[in-house]
């Protein structure tokens, strides 16, 4: 064994040493250094600033990312009954929580037990299973947030929504003490709706009593494409212009 090597396997006995890595440092950049005796190498390093220890390094984003990401793919495979179903992480603590529903569980639901089997990755310390409800406190991260699906929504609702934004106009159609408008229209349009050739003929001319109307305007009235509002004799109507 020569001189140098006797000095690295003496440097290497503590793997733990800072100057361990200084001096494999140094010799990289000073290869003449490898000819020192102990003594003198030493002797070297004592004119040497001293080697800052490492600051204590925090979980590595990467593994914390991908223990995470691992977590959202177990979380996938839990069924439940579509209430919460809600996965928290806390990297500090490394610690899980699932929020149940309370008809979660078997028959048709993942066992709570196997939930969190499911959950307890290497890394994480401990899995709290909430029966509807959610860790508080700072700290916590909602990982399958972006799985949740919004309620459908209601058809009515968003008819409704349409229609206040699309245009529409409003004609009123002059009534009398003998002549009650909206009733005369209901008539004209069980005539247009129900009746044969000879009676949709007539329900079409008799609605055009209120003359002006564009021939589009009185279809819609008989097919009852529009809102009619009374207004005493009076009827108002909306037509949805689209």
């Amino acid at each position: 064994m020569t001189q140098t090597e006797r000095i690295v396997n003496t440097l290497l006995e503590d793997d733990q040493d800072p100057e361990i890595q200084r001096y494999l440092d140094l010799v990289k950049a000073k290869p003449h250094l490898r000819r020192y005796s102990k003594e003198e190498l030493r002797r070297y390093l004592a004119t040497r600033p001293p080697a800052e220890p490492e600051p204590p390094s925090e979980p590595h984003q990467i593994v914390r990312e991908s223990i995470e990401q691992e977590l959202i793919a177990k979380a996938k495979g839990i069924k439940h009954c579509g209430d919460y179903g809600c996965l928290y992480y806390h990297p500090g603590k490394q610690e899980v929580h699932w929020t149940a529903g309370d008809g979660d569980g078997p028959p048709e639901g993942t066992p709570l037990k196997e939930i969190e089997k499911l959950l307890k990755l290497p890394g994480i310390k401990h899995v709290e299973i909430g029966d509807e409800w959610s860790p508080k406190g700072e700290g916590w991260k909602r990982l399958n947030e972006a799985e949740e699906v919004p309620p459908p929504a209601d058809p009515e609702d968003t008819r409704a929504d349409v229609d206040r934004l699309l245009p529409t106009n409003t004609h009123r159609l002059g009534g009398s003490s003998l002549l009650h408008a909206p009733g005369v229209i209901r008539m004209a349009q069980n005539e247009w709706q129900h009746g044969r050739k000879k009676q949709k003929a007539w329900a079409l001319n008799f609605i055009k009593i209120w003359p002006g109307l564009p021939e589009a305007v009185y279809l819609k009235i008989l097919n009852g494409e529009c809102e009619i509002e009374a207004d005493g004799d009076t009827a108002v109507i909306t037509v949805k212009d689209y």
